[in-house]
Formats: C-alpha cells, structure tokens, sequence
C-alpha cells in the first residue's frame, strides 16, 4: 500500500509537473503571441506614419511645383503685358514722329509755295 501510495503521489507530481510545463508552454505561447502582434501593430503604424509622410511629402511637392508653375506663368504675362505696352509706346512714338514728320514737311511745302507766289506777284523770276 506504501509503494502504490507512494507510486499514486509520484504520479500525482508527475501530473502537477506535466500541468506546470503545460501552463508555462502555453503561457510562452501567450507571450509569443502578444509579441507578434505587437509587432504587426508597430509595423502596421509605421507603415500607416510613413505613407502619412509620403503623402504629405508629395502634396508638398505638388504645391510647390503649382506655386513656381503659377509664379511662371504670372511671370511670363507680366513680361507680355509689359511688352505689349512698349511696344504700342514705340508705335505711338513713332506714328507721333511720322506726323510730325510729315506736318514739317507740308509746312515747309505750303511755305514754299507761299514764297514762290509773293515772288511772282514781285515780277521776279522763280527757278
């Protein structure tokens, strides 16, 4: 009866041992697990901060590509617009230049004729 008390609480303890290690197994298990989720969410964040930072990157980048495409483009009409004005300035410069030009010239023409006919009515000889 000793032997198979002994033989029953021995296998008693091998029981509460086999228990023991399975509570340890599975509490590794746990802690592994816990592990690998954890670091599927830390990646998971990182990934979701790092395509955040792309992103703002890029609509960084966009607006200030729009921003130097628009500065150019106002730019470029300012240069025409300022253009245009010299050039209708020259225009009218040059269209003020003829007329006066030309009113010199009939002047000059009208004067001329003017002389020759008070010369005439002098009875002198024109050439």
């Amino acid at each position: 009866n000793s032997a198979t008390l002994n033989s029953a609480t021995n296998s008693a303890a091998f029981n509460s041992t086999t228990l023991n290690s399975a509570a340890n197994s599975a509490a590794k298990n746990s802690a592994t697990l816990n592990s690998a989720s954890s670091l599927a969410s830390a990646a998971a964040k990182s990934a979701t901060l790092n395509s955040a930072a792309s992103l703002a990157s890029t609509a960084f980048k966009s607006a200030t590509l729009n921003s130097a495409t628009l500065n150019s483009a106002a730019s470029l009409a300012s240069a025409a617009a300022k253009s245009a004005t010299l050039n209708s300035a020259a225009s009218l410069a040059s269209t003020a230049f003829k007329s006066a030009t030309l009113n010199s010239a009939t002047l000059n023409s009208a004067a001329s004729l003017a002389s020759a006919v008070k010369i005439k009515r002098m009875g002198r000889m024109v050439s």
